[in-house]
């Protein structure tokens, strides 16, 4: 049997989920939870545990906090579907913004009211909004995940304003400024790749593949 719930007294039950034999002693695992309340509180939290036992979640809905389940979602979800690049970055942005900000809160009781605050914090703290706005999308993401895996029955970033990035905009030479790069890089070996650059407009990339 998975998981059942018995009365304990009025108003008052016990929910119990099986979490299989321990790898070790063999012995068989129950997670036992006492609930106040309807018996359909009851049936709901045995749904979430269930839910949570099958997702591979070891800590007990109502403890599982933010950090611990970023932690599980950068080891078993951003590792292995991400480049090392992009997982090393995603790591870097939980561990120095997110973890010390919501990493405490429990991951049932986030509100898109913390989330919201943490953005402001970061820009007063003389953070830019694109980091802000990565931050954003990364536990936008996590937390979807998090929906997928029915840890949460809604993504609170849906009801947050994300940070909005300032466009920045790059100033363009005048001809005296692009004549004297021109005159400057004439004699040397980047002559052509700098006249090239200033005529066409093409990237460094694209530059630099040329033959």
């Amino acid at each position: 049997m998975p998981g059942y719930i018995t009365k304990r007294s009025k108003g008052s039950y016990t929910v119990v989920v099986d979490l299989g034999r321990d790898p070790v002693t063999g012995k068989r695992r129950q997670l036992s939870r006492s609930v106040k309340g309807a018996k359909r509180e009851a049936e709901a939290l045995l749904v979430q545990l269930l839910h949570q036992r099958d997702a591979g979640v070891d800590a007990p809905p109502g403890k599982l906090t933010v950090a611990d389940y970023l932690q599980k979602w950068l080891s078993e979800y951003a590792r292995p579907n991400t480049a090392p690049k992009t997982y090393a970055r995603y790591e870097q942005y939980v561990r120095l913004h997110l973890n010390p900000a919501l990493g405490s809160i429990v991951l049932v009781k986030l509100r898109p009211l913390h989330i919201q605050a943490v953005y402001t914090a970061m820009q007063q703290k003389g953070l830019t909004a694109r980091t802000a706005l990565h931050c954003h999308r990364l536990l936008r993401n996590a937390l979807q995940q998090a929906v997928r895996w029915q840890l949460l029955g809604r993504n609170p970033c849906d009801a947050v304003e994300p940070p909005r990035s300032a466009r920045y905009e790059v100033p363009a030479l005048t001809i005296d400024q692009a004549q004297a790069i021109l005159d400057a890089a004439g004699g040397t070996r980047y002559g052509a790749l700098v006249y090239l650059a200033i005529t066409t407009g093409l990237r460094q990339g694209e530059l630099l593949g040329l033959r």
